[in-house]
């Protein structure tokens, strides 16, 4: 019987062992389960925070980008009481949404037509502050250029347009295109759709 104790004794140690063996496995792999866990929480929380400080950094760089902003108010065309020139009017507001102070330099205006052979070529042309429009329809001051623009402000005035009448002659005229430029050469585009006639009282009685 002692025989039979000490084999009992013997293998009962035994399982206990292994039994320790086994939850001393099942600890690791708990621990080494929580440390990938944990990492990955870092490596997540880590990338949010490099993303969010991205974000901010190109926003900063943005509002320290030229960054003009043109709105279209109204516009018209008209001809001159001379009947030579067609002139071509537009009154835009020009907001500076960046952190640094810009200056708006020039304005053009393009007009796309196509010829007779169907090509679509462009008419450029520039604004002048001495194209004043005085007539009984209307009366219109041009904006001086360059104008400066302060940091978040906004400037508004007419710019102006004169071609001679004849220049636009057999054109079927597809689209009109106004461009401003600021001091540092970056376009900004303001496409009219509809530009309303105005006809001189005086015109309409001749006729």
């Amino acid at each position: 019987m002692s025989h039979i104790g000490k084999f009992a004794r013997y293998s009962m140690l035994c399982y206990t062992k292994r039994k320790m063996k086994i939850n001393y496995s099942d600890i690791i792999s708990i621990c080494s389960a929580i440390a990938a866990w944990v990492a990955a929480l870092l490596a997540y929380r880590s990338s949010r925070i490099a993303k969010r400080s991205l974000a901010i950094s190109e926003n900063q760089e943005q509002d320290r980008s030229p960054n003009l902003e043109p709105y279209l108010s109204e516009s018209f065309t008209c001809k001159t009481e001379d009947d030579l020139y067609r002139i071509y009017a537009f009154s835009i507001l020009v907001n500076n949404k960046s952190d640094m102070p810009n200056t708006l330099s020039r304005a053009e205006l393009s007009i796309s037509y196509r010829y007779q052979n169907d090509l679509i070529t462009n008419i450029l042309l520039p604004h002048s502050d001495d194209n004043i429009i005085e007539s009984n329809a209307v009366s219109i001051v041009p904006i001086i250029l360059p104008a400066q623009i302060d940091i978040r402000h906004t400037i508004s005035g007419w710019f102006v347009f004169k071609i001679r009448r004849e220049q636009l002659t057999n054109l079927s005229i597809e689209n009109y295109q106004l461009k401003l430029y600021d001091s540092r050469g970056n376009i900004s585009i303001v496409r009219p759709i509809i530009i309303k006639e105005i006809i001189d009282e005086n015109e309409i009685q001749k006729n």
